[in-house]
């Protein structure tokens, strides 16, 4: 049960009180209060729809045109007790729960279109990682058996149609798994510490390809006939023999936390945080390359943010969506405390790193007490209402941005703005 209400508002600015900063007006926003703290998401659910998905009871779907006005409000039988995510997928979302695994394709309409559950007789002891092709109806996933060997498996339009048993026992698990071109690319951890496993290469009959242990992988993501992954200072690409067959210098990308590709290019992006290597605050910044290595720009962001995703929103654009918290020493009739300031943000950049517009959220505010030798509890008090915590931002019409967000401290309100 939720109460939504909808508000067109007038386009002006509006100055925070205690923020120091401005909240891009909206163009329209719904107000919903759920009667329980949502498990929420935003998705690109058609070309001119938006959907807020709630799974706390249920799959509760609400769909918006572009515009803001409620299309349809439903609920699917679809059991969200295990849920674990949602993806988009190649026409339409793949949903995935956890505990005894299930895989469900859903529509633009999250209407069913196949589910795959593993039975009691599969020999499956945990589930590793998973890949959602966007170009067919086909998932990736690797899980390890009762023996403690990883398995490869492809699921085609629902079915099971091919599987392969990595007959390695050293490897602990396969942590990463890409389909690029026509092979598919699995790295297995052999050891966390430091980080050392072997990359196969795989053909699409899941037959071995080629294998080599000298790369250490800690995220990687497809390019033409390949992938890339950040080591260290370099970002490395390989081909299909699994060999290396460029390396760039990133330098300053020691604390690099991500890279995707979009737009045919690749981005290299971190938060804010201290290199325990260099001793430096690193970031926050997107760094972009092209998929032969080239470095083509960079784009910084304001200090103490925190970079949550970076999405495709049109075929020559990509949103990036952050966190810039601040905290300061405040004193208040001889009390000590500190004033926490949050304001979500959305950077639209075109493909050449030029920034189109910033968004600026309401910005959340809050004092908390402090404590001197832990001889007392910390008390937050709400000082400026906002949201600090963005639960899914896409495209809308022309360089509009649809944004879901949330607070963290308090209540069940969650707000859906354009601007």
């Amino acid at each position: 049960m939720n109460i939504v209400t909808k508000s067109i508002l007038v386009v002006s600015t509006l100055t925070l009180v205690a923020c120091g900063g401005s909240a891009t007006p909206s163009l329209w926003e719904d107000v919903i209060t759920d009667s329980e703290r949502p498990i929420q998401t935003l998705v690109k659910s058609s070309p001119t729809t938006v959907s807020r998905i709630n799974v706390r009871d249920g799959f509760n779907v609400r769909s918006y045109s572009l515009d803001g006005d409620l299309q349809s409000e439903d609920v699917k039988d679809i059991d969200t007790s295990l849920y674990s995510s949602l993806h988009k997928a190649f026409e339409g979302h793949f949903y995935k729960s956890d505990g005894k695994v299930r895989f469900m394709k859903l529509d633009e309409d999250f209407d069913t279109k196949w589910s795959y559950q593993l039975g009691e007789d599969d020999d499956v002891a945990s589930l590793s990682a998973t890949f959602v092709s966007q170009d067919a109806d086909e998932i990736l996933f690797s899980s390890i058996n009762s023996e403690g060997l990883n398995v490869i498996s492809l699921l085609e339009n629902g079915e099971l149609t091919k599987q392969t048993v990595i007959d390695d026992s050293s490897v602990l698990r396969v942590e990463s798994l890409l389909m690029s071109g026509e092979h598919i690319y699995a790295y297995g951890v052999t050891n966390d510490s430091p980080k050392t496993g072997v990359l196969y290469v795989l053909d699409r009959l899941l037959n071995l390809v080629a294998e080599n242990d000298s790369h250490s992988i800690g995220f990687m993501t497809t390019i033409p006939e390949g992938i890339a992954y950040k080591k260290d200072f370099s970002l490395i690409a390989v081909d299909s023999t699994g060999n290396q067959v460029w390396e760039v210098d990133a330098v300053n990308n020691n604390s690099a936390e991500k890279l995707t590709t979009k737009n045919n290019q690749l981005y290299l992006y971190n938060s804010e945080k201290l290199d325990g290597v260099a001793g430096l605050v690193i970031g926050p910044f997107i760094k972009a390359y092209s998929v032969e290595g080239e470095f083509l720009w960079q784009h910084n962001l304001p200090s103490a943010g925190i970079i949550s995703r970076v999405e495709e929103t049109a075929e020559d654009r990509i949103l990036v969506t952050y966190t810039k918290k601040t905290e300061s020493p405040q004193v208040n009739s001889g009390t000590l405390y500190t004033r926490h300031n949050s304001t979500i943000k959305h950077d639209l950049l075109d493909s050449d790193g030029t920034l189109i517009r910033t968004v600026a959220e309401e910005t959340y505010t809050y004092d908390e007490s402090i404590c001197y030798m832990g001889y007392c509890i910390p008390t937050r008090t709400a000082v400026k209402s906002g949201n600090d915590v963005n639960m899914g931002a896409v495209g809308g019409q022309g360089d509009d941005i649809i944004s879901l967000s949330t607070t963290s401290q308090v209540g069940y309100t969650s707000v859906l703005s354009a601007y």
